[in-house]
């Protein structure tokens, strides 16, 4: 392989939550702190892993919907099948 071969790049910076032990060895739980309780307007998101992005997503959806108007459902993305692009 050579560079003209890679099509795409990502990078990611992944927030862990302050431990006594090396980064390597901390917990990839992910953690959500709301300002307040139970309409957060702010909510911070730590840790976790890439792959569970989805669950996240509900999580916090789960966490600030009582702070949104209600709206009817576009997508069922739990639902949706995930494709690779070509």
């Amino acid at each position: 392989m050579t560079r003209a071969d890679i099509r795409e790049r990502f990078a990611g910076l992944r927030v862990l939550p302050a431990a006594s032990e090396k980064a390597f060895d901390r917990s990839r739980e992910t953690i959500f702190t709301a300002d307040r309780d139970p309409h957060p307007r702010v909510l911070g998101i730590y840790g976790g892993k890439l792959t569970g992005w989805r669950a996240a997503a509900a999580e916090v959806l789960s966490l600030i919907g009582p702070s949104l108007a209600v709206k009817p459902r576009r997508a069922a993305t739990d639902e949706l099948e995930l494709r690779r692009a070509t």
